[in-house]
């Protein structure tokens, strides 16, 4: 929400440059916000609400062959049509829930030193050369119902899980990479299925990997 002024202007300079490159955005804020946003937003073309997996793949095909109807039979997503005029399809309340069959993130799509800074003034124990926070998500959603929390909002009640081999191999892959040894989970909940980061702690442990982590 607090970086949503320079959303705003970002996509105003791309539109200056660029008008007919269509701008689409997603997360928490849009998702809460979706219909003040595509009404009043001129600049913003689609919003992606809750997970946007599958609403990012239907809104390249639709900009990539310049047809928004095809739009219209995709659930939770807002968007200019190709007249200008909002539309907003339903929230779907069907999530995404084995985690295990999404790939990994293309990290080798993203040049990454572009994000290393100084690190030398964090809590360091292990000693360890931290060059970034790598973003990782192990799970989805949480249990809790919290008044002041938009977690169920953004990605529905209860707890999705990816398992810990999965998780640890996408560590480890950075590792062996990138040299990159500091993780920070992005879950809503990380520690509250006590089993599963446990799990993942263990198979840390048993592939002899020494990382360093937050949440």
């Amino acid at each position: 929400t607090a970086n949503f002024p320079f959303v705003r202007k970002a996509a105003q300079a791309i539109k200056a440059e660029h008008r007919r490159l269509p701008v689409a955005i997603g997360g928490i804020h849009p998702t809460l916000y979706h219909q003040r946003i595509i009404e009043e937003c001129p600049e913003i073309d689609a919003i992606a609400l809750g997970e946007g997996e599958e609403q990012a793949i239907a809104m390249c095909d639709a900009f990539e062959k310049k047809d928004r109807s095809l739009l219209d039979g995709v659930g939770s997503i807002a968007w200019r049509d190709d007249f200008g005029f909002p539309r907003i399809s339903p929230r779907s309340k069907n999530f995404i829930e084995n985690l295990d069959d999404f790939p990994d993130p293309a990290w080798d799509l993203v040049h990454l030193p572009d994000y290393f800074t100084d690190h030398s003034t964090w809590y360091n124990p292990r000693k360890l050369d931290i060059k970034m926070s790598v973003p990782i998500q192990s799970s989805r959603a949480c249990p809790f119902d919290c008044n002041f929390c938009s977690a169920a909002s953004m990605m529905g009640r209860g707890l999705r899980l990816r398992s810990a081999k999965r998780v640890v191999d996408e560590m480890q892959g950075l590792y062996e990479k990138h040299g990159l040894t500091y993780f920070g989970f992005v879950d809503d909940i990380l520690t509250v299925n006590k089993k599963h980061i446990l799990g993942i702690c263990d198979e840390i442990v048993r592939r002899g990997l020494v990382f360093q982590f937050e949440s």
